[in-house]
């Protein structure tokens, strides 16, 4: 009889294979073996290996297979183990029009995730059989910088749901309240002492003599008050009841940065990689890259990678130079394209 583990490996392959990060964190158990080999389209294979294989032949398709990488890095798959030596089995790919002359085969044993991608390039770029595998290779490029990548730091430990109870319940008592922040298009209200604990800036702000110590009121009139609500949700109870869009989380995430809230950036954050849409990928990449987000970076690449519109725009060079550079373009700057001026002296 198969173990629980054996079961739970299939089902886990299958979600990988729909790059459904929903999914896997529904299902995978907190005691799953990131690190030990399942079975994935009849081979044996580590789970990050997995993600890779499962859409490096045409990454068109990919769905969310960064978010699954990533998402798995952070349950605790590591890029660096490596299959053990004893597994047989391989990887092959090729093009449907030619198959003979562009199979290739990639063997698994020791292998780790990032090795793997990185013998994958090696095979692609030698263009076996004059086949095109750029698409392919772009997928892996950010593949290897989502590997090689730290994953966050920061602890995560399960929360009863009182203890969020209790702290939204201490976000609603208004009467209690003692700091204005002035939106907007209106008035939010907090503690100050939540504020000061959380942010040094607001701290500094309050507790000084400034005008915002002596009048307990904060101006931050470029920002709506559904975005400072949201991020005062957050920063109390980790939670919202609000169903908030791009624009509002974007707004919340700068006054998270601006004020060094980091708890509360990386917590707006990660919904924000599952918000990116034709809509809304460049307000979102210019955000990751000013505030320097390598995850919402390396999900911004992906989307972008396999997107036909933004691979228009940016054939097109309508995108901003920031944003193009992270989807690889190698083009020059404007500024650096133009050729420098003559300086006249008298």
């Amino acid at each position: 009889m198969a173990s629980s583990q054996s079961h739970d490996a299939d089902v886990i392959a299958g979600f990988i294979n729909l790059g459904d990060v929903s999914g896997l964190k529904r299902f995978a158990g907190r005691d799953f073996d990131w690190n030990a080999c399942l079975t994935f389209g009849g081979a044996r294979m580590l789970p990050l290996a997995a993600a890779i294989s499962a859409n490096i032949a045409d990454p068109s398709y990919s769905g969310n297979a960064i978010q699954v990488i990533q998402w798995m890095i952070e349950a605790g798959a590591s890029p660096r183990h490596r299959a053990p030596h004893t597994v047989k089995d391989s990887w092959s790919m090729w093009k449907e029009d030619d198959t003979e002359k562009t199979k290739m085969s990639v063997n698994l044993a020791g292998h780790s995730a990032i090795s793997y991608a990185f013998k994958w390039l090696d095979e692609m770029r030698k263009r076996k059989g004059g086949a095109d595998w750029s698409s392919s290779i772009k997928f892996l490029e950010v593949v290897v910088r989502t590997l090689a990548s730290e994953p966050s730091t920061t602890p995560k430990v399960g929360v009863h749901h009182s203890v969020c109870e209790l702290w939204e319940s201490i976000r609603e008592l208004t009467s209690t309240h003692n700091v204005i922040l002035e939106t907007s298009d209106g008035e939010v209200s907090a503690h100050d002492h939540v504020l000061m604990v959380a942010s040094p800036v607001l701290k500094a702000m309050l507790g000084s003599s400034m005008q915002e110590g002596a009048s307990r009121r904060i101006p931050i009139r470029d920002s709506p008050s559904a975005s400072v609500s949201l991020f005062l949700d957050i920063l109390y109870a980790g939670s919202t009841y609000s169903d908030p869009d791009y624009k509002t989380m974007l707004v919340a995430l700068d006054l998270a940065h601006r004020w060094q809230v980091p708890g509360v950036v990386e917590m707006l954050s990660a919904p924000l990689r599952e918000m990116i849409t034709d809509e809304s990928f460049v307000a979102i990449a210019e955000a990751s890259l000013l505030k320097g987000l390598e995850p919402l970076q390396r999900a911004c690449a992906a989307f972008g990678a396999k997107n036909a519109k933004i691979q228009a725009l940016l054939k097109a060079r309508t995108l901003p130079t920031a944003v193009s550079r992270l989807l690889g373009s190698r083009e020059p700057a404007e500024t650096e394209q133009k050729k420098a001026k003559k300086r006249r002296t008298f």
